[in-house]
């Protein structure tokens, strides 16, 4: 696999000033500026949680990839310079890369702002951030923790034509291990740490959920 430090090259967003308390990590397709937007106007905000002492106690950062449109890019480079919000990766953005995105999206929090906690999200989910903010300030182990809205015992669909096709090569066990699905999960900074450690070791599945499971 490319080297996802490769992937990295086209960020605007800057790195953290100091160890971040919780970063977001939302996956955006490049058509949806108004997801954006409204994130932006809304639960991704970072005036209200961020003080001067703790400039990163909250973070929310979108990750895109690109297209063989050149002047679509353009346009995303530029909305990247504006907001300075965005991971810019260098795969084309697709459902099949939704993988690449997250753990393009999960290393640089961990190189840039080494967060407590990062939380997994998609551009079309609203975040209660106030309320999961104070859950986790409020968790007595904050080590190894994942935790999400859980699938379990799940088969891979074998089917050629499906959404969610895994063939035999990627992934030949009967069932995924447990996980939480894509649309928002949380992983303290130390197990991201340990994922991203055994990641260039473990075959890629195109869902980018049940792939954090198996890792």
């Amino acid at each position: 696999d490319e080297s996802l430090t490769e992937k990295i090259i086209r960020h605007s967003a800057s790195p953290c000033h100091s160890p971040a308390f919780l970063i977001a990590i939302i996956l955006s397709a490049i058509d949806n500026l108004n997801y954006r937007q409204a994130i932006r106007q809304s639960w991704g905000c970072q005036k209200s949680s961020n003080t001067s002492d703790r400039s990163h106690s909250w973070r929310a950062l979108f990750v895109i990839g690109k297209t063989q449109n050149g002047t679509i890019n353009t346009k995303i480079e530029q909305e990247s310079q504006l907001y300075g919000d965005i991971i810019l990766g260098e795969f084309i953005d697709s459902y099949q890369n939704l993988t690449y995105k997250t753990l393009l999206g999960m290393k640089w929090a961990y190189t840039y702002c080494k967060p407590r906690f990062i939380l997994k999200v998609d551009d079309d989910v609203f975040v209660n951030t106030f309320l999961l903010y104070n859950e986790l300030l409020k968790l007595k182990n904050k080590h190894d923790f994942y935790t999400g809205y859980g699938h379990f015992h799940i088969r891979p669909h074998r089917d050629q034509l499906h959404k969610w096709y895994v063939p035999f090569q990627d992934y030949p066990r009967e069932y995924f291990p447990d996980y939480c699905i894509g649309g928002g999960y949380v992983l303290s900074g130390d197990l991201l740490g340990k994922i991203l450690r055994v990641e260039p070791r473990i075959k890629k599945v195109r869902l980018e959920d049940a792939y954090t499971g198996i890792l």
